[in-house]
Parts: structure tokens; sequence; C-alpha cells
């Protein structure tokens, strides 16, 4: 509808005193406007930039590329996200701090007791924290040097390793390790790390809180051994890391029987050299992948010809690496598993709760958490109903290692901050 009075304002290069009122008045509205579209804009700006720095929970953390990292790395954690490594594993890891390999929130409660509601819900939180703040300029700085360096350029490893066959890792790493020192106990790792013995940058990030670098290890054997792991098994580890829990595996069973995937190839690199040691390569003749697809099948390339040659895997097993991955990662590891073991084999890996709660379930596509080439935080939930679905899916069953070994999760048990889930093929699909 035409305003007269604000008709008559355009025609006029200067107010009559009869007009002077009205336009006065339109002039503070438009000012008034104008500021109040002014700081609406620096609202919306501030809260842009802070949401970088928030909280953020499990089910919409912010997105990564699809694919597998570390193990915790994955794996150990703790588990690329360029599209060459598309993937993601673990190291857990996981996230520092992970959740005991990867990726664990500054407020993640890892007691041994039962948790609250309140609690449960900050474990399904992430915080992103000064320290992650001081990460992320870090990772900055790095860039700055070479803009083509990953979060955590040590040794260049990553390149040198990526889309390589099991065979070339493998006798690349030995080569690597060859000149090195290596430590009989990750305790004796960490001292050397501490006292400055290794070169630069490897020891920024050990898959985990140091606390429990040294724990795990034994922590990892005998959930392996009471689950049923023989020296004969054929066991394969899908996010290596550091090696803590592949050196303890592969001591203790026979030569050759050991495969680790660890897609971030400095990482596996400073492992192999510094933790499991050239002696062992040599003595056991462990085999190694930077696969970050959750493919099992890279071990089995000269088998697939004559699958009756193949020699499938007895056991398979994850520490921080389901607390990372997104639920398409997860159905491509149970496709692996179902495919590349025998039909009395287990998978057992660690996840961020046994829950019956779908709410806080992650349905995002990429892996959360640190990783190769990332160096964010986060850990993500998969709920047991939808696990059971996935799982029946590739004729598989999964419980928790509460149901699957009642003796073993007794009054004095700890899981070091991430419970234990078991997966077996289905009687009637074995």
């Amino acid at each position: 509808m035409n305003n007269p009075t604000i008709t008559s304002l355009k025609h006029r290069s200067s107010p009559t005193p009869s007009t002077a009122l009205p336009l006065l008045s339109l002039r503070r509205h438009r000012n008034a406007l104008s500021a109040a579209l002014l700081l609406m804009a620096l609202a919306l700006l501030i809260a842009s930039n802070k949401g970088d720095h928030e909280v953020y929970h499990a089910g919409s953390l912010r997105q990564r590329d699809v694919s597998f990292k570390g193990a915790n790395s994955l794996g150990n954690s703790e588990m690329a996200r360029e599209s060459r490594h598309d993937s993601v594993y673990g190291v857990d890891d996981d996230v520092e701090e992970p959740m005991e390999d990867d990726a664990v929130p500054s407020n993640f409660d890892s007691s041994d007791g039962p948790s609250t509601e309140s609690e449960n819900d900050e474990k399904y939180s992430l915080v992103a924290s000064e320290d992650a703040t001081q990460e992320d300029n870090k990772h900055d700085e790095n860039n700055s040097e070479n803009e083509n360096h990953h979060p955590w350029w040590w040794i260049g490893m990553i390149d040198t390793l990526s889309n390589q066959n099991v065979d070339v890792t493998t006798s690349a790493l030995a080569n690597y390790a060859n000149d090195k020192t290596s430590y009989s106990t990750p305790d004796e790792f960490l001292k050397a790390c501490h006292a400055n013995q290794l070169p630069d940058k490897q020891c920024d990030f050990v898959g985990g809180p140091e606390n429990k670098f040294s724990a795990m290890p034994a922590h990892v054997m005998m959930v392996l051994r009471h689950l049923g792991m023989k020296t004969t098994s054929r066991v394969l580890e899908v996010g290596v890391g550091l090696g803590r829990n592949a050196k303890s595996i592969i001591d203790f069973l026979d030569k050759g029987g050991f495969c680790g995937i660890e897609p971030n190839g400095d990482m596996l690199a400073v492992g192999v050299a510094h933790m499991i040691g050239k002696d062992v390569m040599k003595t056991k003749q462990p085999r190694f992948s930077t696969d970050s697809d959750f493919d099992f099948g890279v071990f089995f390339q000269k088998e697939k010809e004559d699958k009756s040659k193949m020699q499938l895997f007895d056991v398979v097993t994850s520490r921080s690496a389901w607390t990372h991955t997104s639920k398409l990662q997860i159905e491509k590891y149970l496709a692996s598993f179902a495919r590349y073991t025998n039909p009395d084999a287990f998978l057992a890996t660690s996840v961020v709760d046994v829950t019956e709660d779908c709410s806080k379930d992650y349905n995002g596509t990429e892996w959360v958490g640190k990783s190769h080439d990332d160096n964010n935080l986060g850990v993500v939930v998969h709920c047991m109903p939808w696990l059971r679905e996935a799982c029946r899916r590739e004729g598989l069953v999964v419980k928790s290692l509460v149901e699957e070994c009642p003796e073993l999760v007794n009054d004095k048990w700890s899981d070091l901050g991430q419970p234990w889930i078991v997966v077996r093929h289905h009687r009637e699909h074995a």
C-alpha cells in the first residue's frame, strides 16, 4: 500500500517543516533496521566459527571421507580421507585423547563401575577442547611448511606404501626396520619416546592415552586366548597402529600366523621398526597391508584363482576401530569376515558402549576421529539392534563379551575404557 508521506519524500531534496517529523521517524526506523541486520549477521558469523570448537554429538559428528583408519588406529586407534586412500583405520584411535586407543573425549568416563545416564550422555559427546585447538594449530603449521604433508608427517611411508600389495608393503617395512632399534616392551618404547631417542614426531600420537598403552597388550591377549586363539591360529588385526598389541600376538603365534592392516603407513612403519622389531619380522614373518577399505582379501590375491589353497583366518580383532567407523564401513568389515574366515572363527572388537538404545547411533558415511590423514577427534556409537541385523545379513551373530564369556567379565574385570563384542558365524551358515 502506498504511503503518501513517503511518496512525497522521493521528490524533495530537503524536507519542509510539515514533513520533517515523518522523515526523522523513517530514518530512525531505517537505522534501527540496519543495526538489527548487522547484529544478526555478526551473531551468525560468531556461531559459525564457534561451531568448529563446540561439543559434537556422536550421531552428528563432522563428516569425513568414506574409509577406514587405524587400527585403532583402527586399532589400536586405535584404524584415507583423500580419494587415493578413501578409508579409515585406526589408529586409534579412534583420537587423543581417544577412547583408549584412538579417540577418547576429555570427559569420557572409563571407570569400571556402571555409568549413570548423564555419564553415558557424556560418553557419546566429543569435546573439542583447547588441546584439540592446539593440535589444529600444529597441523596448520605443518601444512604451511609443505601443503602435501599429512597431519602427522613422520617419515614419508604413507605415500611409499600407498596402493602397494602385501608382499611389497611387508618387504618395505622390513627394510625400514633393518637398522632401527626395537624395544621389548611398550614401557620401554614410551621411555625412548620421552627421552627423545626416536626421530622427531614419532611419539606425537601413540594411538591413545599413554596410561593404557602398556596395559593394553596383556588385556587383548587375555580376551583373545579366552575366546579360543591358539598358537596355530591364523590371526588378522585390523588397525595395527604402532603394533603394541600385534607384537604380543605375533610372539604367541607360530611363524606366518599373523596378518595386520593399518592405513597409516608412517605409524605402521614406526611400530614395525621400534615395537615389533627386525628380528621378529625375520623369524615370525608377519604380513601387513595399508588397505583402508576393510578388504581382508588383500591377503589372498595369489590364492583367489584356487580358493582351496586359501588359509582363511581363525581370529580377527580390532581395538578402537568400530568406535570410529560408519555403518557402511562396518558392513564392509563384516562382509570380509564372513568371506575370509573359517566356520569356527571369531571376531573380537571394542565399541563405545554395548547398548540397546539406537537414538544416539552415528548414521554418517565417513570415519570419525584421528587417522593417518586427519587430526580431528571423535568417537561414534552403533547400537546392538543394528549390529545384530547387520550380522544377520552376513550369516553372523553378535554378542557382548559379557554374554559370550560371563565367567571372564566378573567384578574385578576392567575393559580399559571400551567394552568388547564378539561376532561368530551362525551355526546354520557355518
